[in-house]
């Protein structure tokens, strides 16, 4: 990435940008320069701003007074980088969110200088249907003469040829962008910013007239349920408990009710007033609804009929919410259950129109189509695990392989799926306009991207078995990785959660590393002193491991079959001080090869 800063306009990497925003000798001798004559002194934040899943494209410093709110950060952000239709927006910092005023519980006007502090890092996102996620970081605090512009861009990387916006939003809803946005905020303005004295509200302060012995929520699962909730959270503590649907929504701001029909494929202007966006959504839920039911699978049923089973309602104090918090946040931010209070209890609620959709669809037919749904969804889980990264263009033609679908079905069915599978991957479009699925524990795709070899074909591998990596604990179930955790287990005294943690451990660190720098590592990091017999058998142990974990960069290939070595490891017997030499001179291979320390490279 190459960048300016505003100050001395000298040109920037992304490895400087970071270090020269914090030391500018133009911005400092300003600073000096004021101080000669000013009224008092105050704090500023710098704080860096990122595309979270493109950091080396797209990236900001500002400098923003520490006095000012976290409403004029959302501000300046949405100015810059990413408004275009008027959506939600949220931080979340120290696993707390904090949405925009709109729904009126004005969770942005807390001070920055409140929630935020030197090294602080924290998250931002822009829109929770095409959602833009920012990272945060404050880099630095610096003391400033009061007249000091209270908000102004340091540095920023340059535009790319071609691009139409500056932004990590290009292409993405309605965004268009507007390249005299910055202006306002260039080093030395006037702009002078009032902070609101609202009322600040935050999602746990709302329960503090609870009784302890109706806090129902714990913090822990609030949080959890938070992050996917969006700023529907808050609609516990409105006191709405119906189970019509116009009543369940009249408490939502109109932004709310635009978001969650865009949810469910109905896009609502907002030129629409509220009472009009409030008819307009309830006049076509039913249908979009059952839109929606076509693309959902067994896992998801099976949340939807505990709803039916019990009458609609399921207490968010119980074991299976508690548990499930994502999976039913899914359904919220649907518009397919909504959160209450009943008693002053909080609740998740089914309208009775929902309840009426689900039961409908209880029909041999359905089940066959989820059925089928929920297999074309396990496929492609495995896919996204085996492969890393894959452009729905080669989703589409791997798919072929094991089922035909319609390509437009396909799509729903994956992209529904990385908002309720949130935790193994997600989609995103590159700059070609392009959809790309990633696997969550992808820290930069295009890094991924970059080292896959091209000159391979995707692996073959059967439907059973890509169904079978859709699992969570899949590799522990291989056979590889029961051999793995039997013979780690035995030389190192762990149990088998200790090996498993191990195991997914080794399997992500190939993706990355070589096998050597791994092995050097596993050596290096155990306390206990290992005699040369004892090294060669960890050594064994762990590179027979790794070696067969496929690889994203290989296109779902192993080590070993990149090698030209198709057998398995099972079929490998690994050589013991006493069996013969696999040199054939008819010794042991402790007299032999494996004397002084030799080591025999088995794979």
């Amino acid at each position: 990435m190459q960048g300016r800063c505003y100050y001395c306009n000298k040109e920037l990497t992304e490895r400087t940008i970071k270090r020269h925003a914090k030391s500018c000798s133009v911005m400092k001798k300003s600073i000096e320069e004021k101080m000669n004559y000013t009224k008092g002194v105050r704090e500023q934040f710098i704080i860096s701003m990122k595309d979270k899943y493109n950091p080396s494209l797209y990236c900001i410093y500002v400098s923003i007074d520490a006095k000012l709110q976290l409403q004029h950060l959302d501000k300046f952000i949405r100015d810059i980088w990413v408004e275009c239709c008027g959506h939600l927006s949220a931080f979340y910092i120290d696993e707390e969110i904090y949405h925009d005023n709109s729904d009126e519980q004005y969770e942005m006007n807390f001070y920055l200088k409140d929630v935020l502090n030197v090294n602080k890092k924290f998250e931002y996102e822009y829109d929770f249907g095409s959602t833009t996620y920012l990272t945060l970081e404050v880099v630095d605090i610096i003391q400033v003469p009061s007249e000091f512009s209270q908000m102004e861009v340091i540095a920023r990387n340059n535009p790319e040829e071609g691009k139409l916006n500056n932004s990590p939003r290009d292409g993405v809803c309605g965004y268009i962008g507007n390249k005299n946005s910055e202006k306002e905020y260039l080093p030395g303005n006037n702009n002078k910013y009032k902070v609101s004295n609202k009322k600040r509200i935050h999602n746990n302060d709302a329960f503090s007239d609870f009784d302890d012995s109706e806090q129902m929520i714990e913090n822990d699962f609030l949080k959890h349920y938070n992050k996917f909730t969006n700023s529907f959270i808050h609609t516990f503590f409105k006191d709405t408990y119906s189970f019509d649907l116009e009543e369940l929504i009249k408490p939502y701001p109109k932004k709310e009710i635009c978001s969650l029909a865009e949810n469910i494929g109905l896009k609502l202007s907002y030129n629409l007033n509220k009472n009009q966006v409030i008819e307009k959504y309830i006049d076509e839920y039913e249908k979009n609804i059952r839109n929606k039911m076509n693309v959902i699978n067994d896992d998801m049923y099976k949340i939807l009929l505990k709803y039916i089973k019990n009458n609609g309602i399921i207490s968010v104090s119980d074991n299976e919410a508690e548990n499930y918090a994502d999976k039913h946040a899914f359904f919220m931010n649907q518009g397919m259950v909504f959160p209450c209070l009943k008693d002053r209890k909080p609740i998740l609620l089914m309208p009775e129109l929902m309840q009426a959709v689900v039961k409908q669809c209880d029909t041999l037919e359905f089940r066959k189509l989820m059925k089928k749904n929920s297999e074309i969804m396990n496929i492609f889980r495995g896919m996204i695990k085996l492969y890393g990264v894959l452009c729905f263009e080669d989703v589409k033609g791997l798919m072929k392989r094991y089922d035909n679908v319609e390509e437009q079905i396909l799509l729903s069915i994956l992209e529904e799926g990385s908002f309720y599978y949130n935790n193994e991957y997600y989609g995103t479009i590159d700059d070609d306009g392009k959809i790309i699925f990633v696997n969550v524990e992808i820290e930069d795709y295009e890094e991924i991207l970059n080292d896959i070899d091209n000159n391979l074909d995707y692996s073959m591998i059967s439907k059973d078995d890509l169904i079978s990596m859709s699992n969570e604990d899949y590799l522990e179930r291989s056979s590889i990785g029961r051999k793995f955790s039997k013979e780690f287990s035995s030389m190192f005294l762990v149990d088998k959660n200790d090996a498993a943690g191990t195991m997914n451990m080794l399997a992500l660190d190939i993706q990355y590393r070589n096998s050597e720098e791994i092995l050097e590592d596993i050596i290096n990091g155990i306390d206990a002193k290992l005699d040369k017999e004892d090294e060669i058998r960890v050594f064994n142990i762990v590179n027979k491991f790794i070696k067969n974990i496929p690889l994203w960069k290989y296109k779902g290939a192993t080590i070993n079959e990149k090698e030209g070595n198709n057998k398995t490891i099972e079929s490998k017997k690994e050589i013991g001080r006493n069996d013969p030499c696999p040199c054939q001179s008819g010794k042991k291979y402790k007299k032999c090869c494996g004397r002084n320390g030799n080591v025999i490279q088995l794979f």
